[in-house]
């Protein structure tokens, strides 16, 4: 049993480095509909809603440090950014949003969303004042609107196929005959 922990636990830590890298790659590039395609969001979500909190902090920190080293870019720390909003969301799944449904998912989803972007903006400004540079902050409602479409179709279907072959977010009624 523990040696099959130990190989989903590399398994894990090699798909999220998979996506870290997957997704500093698209960071800086033009490339149309493909910068939507940044999952990071949606398995942090769907991380936190199956209680797999520690795997969520570990995709977090591995993802941001990856999107870090491999995007030229001083500003909003992505590590830093990643952790924060793991947090944030990690106490709402805990104490607000408890009842696992896919409706709470795609809250969750948006709201991730709108931390991140608020962080990255609260982060960019302060790397600003620190290495005293003049930042402009652009802001693209497509971007925002196609990003968070995208999420939400991937948070749905992964709702889904965990529902389908996990049986994790499934409502077990009690069922009493009189």
């Amino acid at each position: 049993m523990r040696l099959r922990k130990i190989f989903f636990y590399i398994f894990f830590i090699l798909i999220t480095v998979f996506f870290g890298i997957y997704t500093s790659l698209w960071n800086g590039f033009e490339l149309g509909w493909l910068n939507y395609l940044i999952p990071n969001l949606s398995f942090l979500v769907i991380f936190l809603l199956i209680k797999y909190d520690d795997l969520a902090y570990i995709y977090a920190g591995v993802v941001g440090i990856f999107i870090d080293l491999f995007t030229p870019s001083i500003h909003a720390p992505v590590f830093i950014r990643y952790l924060f909003l793991v947090l944030i969301l990690h106490y709402l799944v805990d104490y607000v949003f408890t009842n696992k449904s896919l409706y709470a998912a795609i809250i969750l989803v948006f709201l991730a969303q709108l931390l991140d972007l608020v962080l990255y903006y609260i982060l960019t400004f302060l790397g600003s004042l620190v290495f005293e540079q003049i930042t402009f902050f652009t802001f693209s409602l497509e971007y925002i609107f196609f990003r968070l479409l995208f999420n939400v179709l991937l948070i749905v279907l992964l709702f889904i196929v965990f529902t389908v072959f996990s049986k994790v977010f499934l409502i077990r009624i009690n069922y009493y005959r009189k």
